[in-house]
């Protein structure tokens, strides 16, 4: 029997040490895209030794020679001389270069965030999880619980595609395979997440990690049965749920993710794809920076004004001039830093100033789509056969997942309500951060103060509207008299004196719950702007990418606090300490806590830098270092850039580069060596398929773009 516990324990520690099995491969299905041949060809397909619509042998080579470029797992033919990219002449190789370099940069980000939150999924079960995971494999079930390092391979497979055309000269071979390259690794993302997702959101009748919570949790339910007083059915169906979502932050939290997830990133690819092909066409410029508004040309500089302190008649007279320009030069200089921070504060409050709208720029159109396909409920979400189903609706995801989770069929009315407010306003907070980031391109930067003042203003007054239905249901007594904090009101005066009553009760909690919510938003968006940044690869997808994960975080920081204030203020008082002992959402929130006290003594760069060039400024300062204390520059990463077998992302960004001339030996490579088999979507698709019911679990496919 000790030996048999012996090796249980073995086994547990050596998953626990991260000795697991790797992502496994999984078939990439590639689809024709459209062509990129200018005239367009009689016919369209794949990549063919012979000419496009020719069965001539001598034209396997020449000005038409066929191409085909990958992007997103659909194919694109094209013609050879359309790849050269010279400093001088703008063509294709280079737009496909920086057009899969942001593809990867996107397909990193789903990867990082799903490793992140489902190591924070298993992180949070503490040592009440880890007791379970030991009980499941002492007990002969085998299952050692998650390991989100299993997603570091996937992540390899993308940064090495990215990282083998970071090249300050790329070649047509290289481009072609790191399409197939990225589009193979995305296949093998869609099906591990959700391998992962059935393992990690088993119920605890199932021997899930959440089964030992599960069960603390269970006599915190009996507790508040108690509490109620026997009373039945729909009030105590309520009851246990609150107590539900309040023991099950992390596993609702991953829910709704893993749902969002699921829905909505084939319509974030779709917009990144509709931008490259808008800038392939446009000969956009800059090539990779396709969403922001271009920068102004440079104005020609004046010609200087001849001065007599320009022509000395003698070698004092020119020593005193050459004194002058020293302190007009180093005057003038003071004031264009003075200017560039004045700027730069200007752009940190247009970002989040809810009164100033974001200029216009390429990308408005492809982020608007993204957005509407929370909304929209269109027949365009393609199925892993090419045809299309109704899209869901953000609320639908949300609240199916919700019940995937707790486990207790549809959510009772006033619960689903909540989760109906809150919903629509983060999608909402969240296009209008990115629509701002946006229109401040490269500058994008904002502060937390201005985070947390747009925060409170966006959710305060609904977070009270929620905690006075949440009571209006839960303490309607028979008599028909509402019992808020005590006092014994009637349903007019409920409704006359309850949204005062709950300001004055919880208005002192709230404040905190939505500071700690957009912290832990600010801090998300901070990192993902300023890693993208210091590697000179600063777009839209790096912050799409974090939109799945961003909207479930809103709604986690915003929703699930409250409950926990509810859940206190009801039942709290009959079940005494030992709540707060065990409560996931008050662990959640303290560890929120210890993060913000960290950053306490953080100043602004930019007010800082501000201030500092008020004073002790002169002759001898050093405008290079005054210039990174103030936009963030220093000595940065020194992963060197344009390296063959390199990261991106990862590594820093190969600003220049220029597209070789293809040649025959390259096109006979990739037909011999990188052979694609794409095929066409149905057309027209078949009768479209509904949605799955709300509650039905997630079934990840490597859904790519849909040609039109």
């Amino acid at each position: 029997m000790l030996d048999a516990v012996s090796s249980a324990v073995d086994t547990l520690t050596g998953a626990m040490g991260g000795n697991a099995q790797a992502a496994g491969d999984v078939e990439a299905t590639f689809h024709i895209g459209k062509s990129l041949v200018d005239p367009n060809p009689a016919v369209t397909g794949n990549l063919s030794p012979t000419a496009n619509g020719s069965e001539n042998p001598q034209n396997q080579f020449g000005n038409d020679a066929p191409t085909e470029f990958v992007h997103f797992g659909l194919t694109h033919e094209d013609t050879a001389s359309k790849f050269q990219h010279k400093e001088t002449q703008l063509d294709h190789g280079v737009m496909f270069r920086d057009a899969l370099e942001r593809e990867s940069l996107l397909l990193h980000g789903f990867l990082t965030s799903a490793q992140y939150i489902f190591k924070e999924h298993k992180d949070s079960q503490g040592a009440l999880g880890m007791a379970g995971a030991a009980m499941d494999v002492l007990m002969g079930s085998g299952s050692t619980g998650l390991d989100p390092a299993r997603f570091d391979e996937l992540i390899k497979r993308v940064t090495k595609a990215g990282g083998s055309i970071n090249l300050k000269e790329i070649e047509y071979p290289p481009i072609h395979l790191a399409g197939i390259d990225l589009h193979k690794a995305r296949a093998n993302y869609a099906d591990f997440v959700t391998k992962m997702a059935d393992e990690a959101l088993k119920h605890e009748s199932g021997g899930g990690p959440g089964g030992a919570l599960g069960a603390a949790a269970g006599a915190v339910s009996g507790a508040a049965g108690s509490a109620l007083g026997g009373v039945g059915g729909t009030l105590m169906k309520a009851a246990t749920t609150v107590q539900k979502i309040v023991f099950k932050p992390f596993d609702i939290y991953l829910g709704m993710y893993l749902a969002i997830r699921d829905e909505y990133e084939d319509a974030i690819e779709a917009a990144s794809y509709a931008m490259t092909l808008k800038a392939i066409e446009e000969k956009c410029v800059p090539t990779f920076h396709v969403w922001f508004k271009p920068p102004p040309p440079a104005p020609d500089e004046p010609a200087p004004e001849p001065s007599q302190a320009d022509k000395p008649d003698n070698e004092i007279e020119k020593a005193i001039a050459d004194a002058k320009k020293a302190v007009e030069d180093a005057k003038k200089k003071v004031e264009e830093v003075k200017k560039s921070v004045d700027d730069k504060v200007k752009k940190v409050k247009d970002f989040l100033s809810e009164e100033a709208a974001p200029p216009p720029t390429p990308g408005d159109a492809a982020l608007a789509s993204i957005f509407a396909a929370f909304n929209s409920g269109a027949t365009d979400k393609r199925l892993p056969d090419g045809n299309l189903r109704v899209r869901k609706k953000i609320i639908a995801v949300v609240t199916g997942s919700v019940e995937q989770v707790l486990d207790l069929g549809s959510l009772p009315g006033f619960v689903s309500k909540t989760f109906e407010k809150i919903t629509p306003k983060s999608i909402a907070l969240l296009q209008f951060i990115l629509s701002r980031a946006m229109g401040a391109g490269l500058e994008m930067t904002f502060t937390q103060d201005a985070l947390r003042v747009l925060g409170r203003k966006w959710f305060f007054d609904t977070l009270l509207d929620i905690i006075v239905e949440q009571f209006a249901f839960l303490q309607d007594g028979p008599d028909g008299m509402f019992n808020l904090f005590g006092q014994k009101l009637t349903k007019k005066a409920f409704l006359e004196k309850g949204r005062d009553l709950a300001r004055e009760k919880f208005g002192q909690h709230l404040d905190p719950i939505l500071d700690l919510a957009m912290n832990n938003l600010g801090e998300r968006l901070r990192d993902a702007i300023d890693g993208a940044r210091e590697k000179d690869a600063l777009t839209m997808e790096v912050l799409l990418a974090r939109l799945p994960e961003l909207t479930a975080l809103i709604i986690r920081d915003t929703i699930l606090p409250v409950y926990d204030l509810l859940f206190d203020e009801l039942f709290g008082k009959a079940m005494g300490a030992a709540t707060n002992a065990i409560s996931p959402v008050k662990g959640m929130v303290s560890d929120a806590k210890k993060k913000m006290e960290d950053v306490k003594k953080v100043v602004d760069g930019v007010k800082a830098a501000k201030d500092a060039l008020s004073s002790g400024i002169g002759l001898d300062t050093d405008f290079g270092k005054l210039k990174d204390d103030i936009f963030g520059g220093g000595a940065g990463d020194d992963t060197p850039a344009g390296t063959a077998g390199g990261n991106f992302p990862g590594g820093k960004r190969e600003v220049l580069c220029v597209a070789k001339e293809v040649t025959k030996a390259m096109i006979d490579k990739v037909e011999e060596e990188q052979k694609v088999d794409a095929k066409p979507w149905p057309d027209p698709p078949e009768q479209p398929v509904p949605p799955a019911e709300s509650g039905s679990s997630p079934s990840s496919s490597s859904d790519t773009p849909s040609e039109a």
